[in-house]
């Protein structure tokens, strides 16, 4: 859950006055790899050494607890940090979990600052001298450019407990000394901060890129979409839904032989236009485009050429399947009637048919369209509600 309090108190205390949410929580990824557990054998091997140096001078178990405190409290950082690089959560509750590692160098900065209280009574002045410039060391120590609010905690803690110890075993002028050097360590945190703002400005230039290229990727996604929205506007015929002369024609150009062309109309369509209304006739090819599309099924391709005029498209089909689907869509016409809002309608329809029947060959599509309308035209010359073949072979269109 989120850390309960958000205030500029906290963002200041972190480090993170101004930084977005996910600046902050890769800031707080940055310091948890920067602070990995293999790097704490370098700082047990120097804590090792000053400590084997401090006990040969003045043994004793105040010493040996504040060596081991001292060693302990540099796992919990890392130990915390290695528990988010566990969880890999760094974007929840970022907040809580920087003022944790606040809360951490805090008292570690406190263990560091005991070692002083405690030992500079017991220590000769060598001795003294190595311990100070340890705890200074100590302090000043880590990756603290990701949340520089820790190095804050650790120098507080630790710097106000060491100049109580200089006042209190080495004197006044001494914790004064004490005091301005701390105080100049405090001013050198610029270093940090300086350190922790390119950092910042590298997240955040990372993230103004990645939020640019975003969104330039979901400008083109709606511009494709807007594009794919105009084309199927351009090759859609608005009052059926289905494909019009432009998209009939782009399948054609598309095709191969063998394929079938089937045009039709509606029979005497001005006759019932004007007995039903326009919004009726508007009706009767809906319904006409609804009957043809189920009898077509995957077999073919139906587009509106312009009025009460269609095409089909029967790729692979040679002339006998035409044939046989023509009639099939005729029959189902002319057999049942058409409910338009209530009005039931019969109609019938004349078709043509023209084929394309050597696999591979170019075929015209002019002159297959031509072929398609003139037999449509003899199925009208003989009677109607037929399909008439075009029949190149013979120059002719054959009723059937």
């Amino acid at each position: 859950m989120p850390y309960p309090v958000h205030s500029k108190w906290i963002d200041t205390a972190v480090g993170w006055s101004g930084a977005s949410g996910r600046t902050r929580a890769r800031l707080l990824e940055v310091f948890c790899d920067g602070i990995r557990m293999r790097s704490l054998v370098g700082n047990l091997a120097t804590l090792l050494i000053i400590g084997t140096f401090i006990i040969a001078k003045t043994p004793a178990p105040t010493h040996i607890a504040w060596l081991a405190l001292t060693a302990a409290g540099g796992c919990l950082p890392r130990a915390y940090a290695a528990r988010l690089r566990a969880k890999a959560r760094f974007d929840e509750a970022t907040e809580r979990k920087a003022l944790c590692f606040i809360a951490i160098s805090f008292v570690y900065g406190l263990v560091w600052g005991a070692g002083p209280l405690l030992l500079l009574p017991h220590l000769p002045g060598e001795a003294a001298g190595i311990l100070l410039v340890t705890v200074v060391l100590g302090t000043i120590m880590g990756p603290y450019a990701a949340i520089p609010g820790i190095l804050y905690a650790r120098l507080a803690a630790t710097g106000s407990l060491t100049l109580v110890a200089l006042a209190w075993n080495l004197g006044l002028d001494v914790a004064l000394i004490g005091g301005v050097i701390t105080l100049w360590l405090g001013l050198r945190t610029d270093v940090w901060r300086g350190y922790h703002r390119a950092i910042r400005d590298q997240l955040e230039s990372h993230e103004l890129l990645a939020s640019r290229q975003a969104r330039l990727e979901q400008a083109n996604h709606e511009k494709d979409e807007i594009n794919r929205a105009l084309t199927r506007m351009a090759e859609t015929d608005p009052l059926t839904g289905t494909g019009n002369r432009r998209r009939f024609l782009a399948w054609l150009d598309a095709a191969h032989a063998p394929l079938a062309l089937i045009v039709f109309d509606v029979d005497r369509f001005k006759e019932i236009n004007d007995s039903l209304g326009h919004h009726g006739g508007d009706l009767l090819l809906q319904a006409l485009v609804h009957i043809v599309d189920n009898s077509l099924g995957d077999t073919g391709r139906l587009a509106r050429m312009g009025g009460d005029e269609f095409a089909i498209l029967l790729p692979g089909a040679d002339s006998s399947a035409a044939v046989a689907i023509a009639e099939h869509i005729r029959e189902r016409i002319a057999w049942r009637p058409l409910d338009l809002n209530g009005t039931r309608v019969r109609v019938t329809i004349s078709l043509g048919i023209a084929v394309a029947d050597k696999p591979g060959a170019p075929f015209g599509i002019a002159h297959l369209l031509s072929e398609a309308d003139t037999a449509l035209y003899v199925a009208k010359r003989q009677g109607r509600n037929r399909a008439a073949h075009a029949d190149p072979r013979a120059g002719q269109s054959l009723s059937l």
